[in-house]
């Protein structure tokens, strides 16, 4: 396939066929939402400029050799098949992180960015303990499955939803 140096977001939806994720070929993609398509990638490098990351119901299996660009604000990695985040480089601006309904267990020794303010993370099955939120996060979703007994939230949390 053959892109537009000029294309600025890029939506791709229950696509059939297999795709390699050259992100060398589109140095001004802000934008980038992948829906119902499978990645098999297993390391991306991604565009320069790019703000705003979804790649929902992928079958992603791991995000460790993801590249994210520092540019980016916004990642959804919500219905994949995600066991852990550990290890994972965050953007230094990343502001918004939706995890739900992966695999998750733990978010020990995770590194979160100091910039993230929302996390979603229903659906996991995680195991919290008091020392894994990041500093400054604001809103949080944990969704009706998740015990919060004995766990410490942060000061900074303003909204918190268990439903």
């Amino acid at each position: 396939m053959c892109w537009s140096l000029n294309l600025r977001e890029l939506h791709i939806m229950a696509h059939q066929l297999a795709l390699t994720l050259d992100f060398e070929l589109l140095p001004n993609l802000t934008l980038f939402n992948l829906q119902n398509t499978e990645v098999t990638n297993t390391e991306i490098h991604f565009p320069p400029l790019l703000q705003n990351l979804a790649m929902t119901m992928t079958k992603l299996e791991s995000i460790s050799g993801f590249h994210f660009p520092p540019t980016l604000f916004s990642i959804e990695l919500n219905t994949n098949s995600l066991e852990t985040v550990q290890g994972v480089v965050w953007p230094p601006l990343l502001e918004s992180l939706d995890l739900c309904n992966n695999r998750l267990t733990s978010l020990e020794g995770v590194l979160w960015p100091e910039s993230l303010r929302g996390l979603k993370l229903y659906k996991n099955s995680l195991v919290l303990n008091r020392g894994c939120w990041p500093r400054n996060l604001k809103c949080l979703d944990l969704g009706p499955n998740v015990s919060v007994n004995n766990v410490t939230f942060p000061d900074s949390l303003q909204n918190l939803f268990l439903l």
